[in-house]
């Protein structure tokens, strides 16, 4: 298992516990009905704090990959792109013809909505590069 796999699977576990405590967040949240400014200030910056977190761990992980791994990261990045594309433009349509142009949706599905494109997203990202690297393991 070379050491873009092993970061594939990390990447993916990690998303998935973190999508499960993401949702427990929201589910607390929503049943104290949270709203106002300070929820939005915390969520920004912990938004802010996470992404410069992984964009420096990305950098660093990013610079000890060769070409050929580098190039199976940006193949899956961009699958993974258009598959949360697609998962978004899904989840946000379905509702909209189902419910109709005049109905209403609760706002707590929001969140859920992103979570689950991001989810999808990373699902997706872990899996082409696992496949692609399995691949190449089989051709050799």
């Amino acid at each position: 298992m070379n050491r873009l796999e092993k970061n594939a699977w990390v990447e993916l576990i990690s998303v998935a516990v973190s999508t499960v405590l993401l949702g427990m967040m929201f589910a607390y949240l929503v049943k104290v009905n949270a709203s106002g400014m300070i929820f939005v200030m915390i969520i920004i910056v912990a938004g802010i704090v996470l992404a410069a977190i992984f964009a420096v761990i990305g950098y660093k992980m990013e610079s000890k990959y060769d070409e050929r791994e580098k190039k199976i990261r940006h193949k899956a990045f961009y699958i993974s792109a258009m598959a949360m594309t697609g998962c978004m433009t899904l989840m946000c349509l379905i509702p909209f013809f189902l419910i109709g142009g005049k109905g209403g949706i609760a706002v707590y599905y929001l969140p859920m909505i992103f979570c689950g494109c991001l989810l999808v997203a990373q699902a997706v990202m872990s899996s082409v590069i696992l496949f692609e690297c399995a691949k190449e393991q089989a051709d050799e």
